[in-house]
């Protein structure tokens, strides 16, 4: 994976989190963060990356769990933060805002179709 200092989220000493990329290189989570996402949720997912980053330690099940596999979700109110694991890195797919208990099937997709390009990108 190319990697830049531009898609760090957190360094840690046990996991790094990043930014994913798609094939055009849009950091699609990113953007919900920078430009979506509310504040407080923004913080919040901050906070639980670095905790990962840090300790490796999976936050309170309520707040990160499998959508399916290797799909996770990062959770902060209705924020919702899709991630999958390579490796000791945790790739940050892209953000929706969830309001009902199920996930969009154009969300879990979407994450698919993210996953499927970061992984075909060079580097």
């Amino acid at each position: 994976m190319e990697r830049n200092e531009n898609d760090v989220v957190a360094p840690g000493a046990k996991f790094a989190v990043r930014f994913a990329a798609d094939a055009a290189g849009i950091q699609h989570a990113r953007v919900y963060l920078d430009q979506v996402a509310a504040l407080d949720e923004r913080i919040q997912v901050l906070r639980r990356c670095e905790r990962l980053a840090a300790t490796g330690a999976i936050p309170n099940r309520e707040h990160f769990r499998m959508v399916v596999a290797p799909i996770f979700e990062i959770k902060a109110h209705q924020a919702r933060i899709s991630c999958y694991r390579r490796g000791q890195v945790w790739f940050l797919l892209h953000g929706f805002t969830k309001k009902k208990d199920v996930w969009p099937p154009q969300e879990l997709e979407r994450a698919q179709r993210i996953l499927t390009e970061h992984l075909a990108r060079p580097g």
